[in-house]
């Protein structure tokens, strides 16, 4: 586990898992950021909810300094990490993990994370079930199964 209490984190990308690695990560005391490309009328369902737990937001683009202050940047599975943000945050070592990596360090047992661009949410329910059907004990979330 990762201690996150007073810690700036940054998540890129405000998709369904992002809104809800944003929401997690608040829940562990970090100072949470989030910065989408699009606007804040398209974000406006997910605005409310982010601002009332305490969560900045910064949507119509990513700003450089929004990248650069912060101590951990988690970027979403849709974000391409060579955004030139991204890029250039990791050129100057700040630490960017994805979604599953921060999902990873608080997951115990052992996990199989399913990636690729089409097909995940069905390999992933099968895979659980195949899992399940074994006789292992097994949970599945998003694109994740883990026992």
């Amino acid at each position: 586990m990762m201690d996150l209490k007073s810690k700036r984190v940054l998540v890129v990308g405000l998709g369904k898992s992002g809104l809800s690695a944003a929401m997690f990560l608040r829940s562990q005391g970090a100072r949470v950021t989030v910065s989408d490309t699009r606007s804040a009328v398209a974000l406006a369902k997910e605005i409310p909810a982010l601002l009332e737990a305490g969560i900045m937001v910064e949507s119509g683009g990513h700003g450089l300094l929004t990248f650069r202050r912060q101590d951990l940047i988690v970027v979403s599975p849709g974000v391409p990490m060579d955004t030139p943000e991204v890029k250039q945050v990791v050129a100057f070592g700040l630490t960017v993990i994805g979604e599953l990596e921060l999902a990873s360090r608080y997951l115990q047992g052992q996990v199989v994370a399913i990636t690729g661009s089409n097909g995940k949410t069905t390999t992933t329910t099968l895979v659980g079930k195949i899992l399940s059907d074994a006789g292992v004990p097994t949970q599945v979330g998003g694109t994740l199964v883990c026992r």
